[in-house]
């Protein structure tokens, strides 16, 4: 799944092999993980998660986070 914010407006796309709809909480997250970010000066071009379910009926998440072009030489 991968996400971007743009003009206040949310983009997911989903590329998985049985198809799910991301909920309003999914959404709220998201829309927290972009402006928690831009309040600290760190611009977040796009999110991707990757989910996996293990054989423990619990869940593998890994967040990658793009940054903007502009904030890759400021650190």
């Amino acid at each position: 799944m991968s996400a971007t914010l743009k003009e206040g407006n949310l983009l997911c796309a989903v590329d998985a092999p049985i198809p799910f709809a991301i909920n309003a909480r999914a959404e709220a997250a998201l829309r927290r993980i972009f402006l928690s970010q831009a309040a600290v000066g760190q611009t977040v071009a796009q999110v991707r998660a990757a989910l996996a379910a293990r054989p423990d009926n619990t869940w593998s998440t890994v967040l990658e986070f793009d940054y903007a072009e502009s904030e890759l030489g400021s650190n």
